[in-house]
């Protein structure tokens, strides 16, 4: 294995989930109650770090309008994040 680069991160998918709820990142900012700029950071995946408690209000945000909508899915931490090994 000497020589050998390998290449982790992890890539946030958010944007997948508002297409998916047909809602903007602002829309989901309001009602999470978190900065636009947080959103649109992890959308473009321009995060260092996110706290698990904006975690959280995402996700439970994300659930609530999916259920207003009549939706039967249901986010959770894999749907806003996914783990790449290169």
């Amino acid at each position: 294995m000497k020589g050998m680069v390998i290449i982790e991160r992890i890539q946030c998918k958010l944007s997948e989930a508002l297409t998916e709820l047909n809602i903007s990142g602002y829309k989901l900012s309001i009602e999470a109650k978190l900065r636009p700029s947080t959103i649109q950071d992890l959308v473009h995946n321009r995060m260092r770090s996110v706290k698990i408690s904006t975690l959280l209000s995402i996700i439970s945000t994300l659930n609530a309008i999916a259920k207003d909508k009549g939706l039967e899915k249901e986010y959770d931490v894999s749907d806003i994040f996914i783990y790449i090994k290169m």
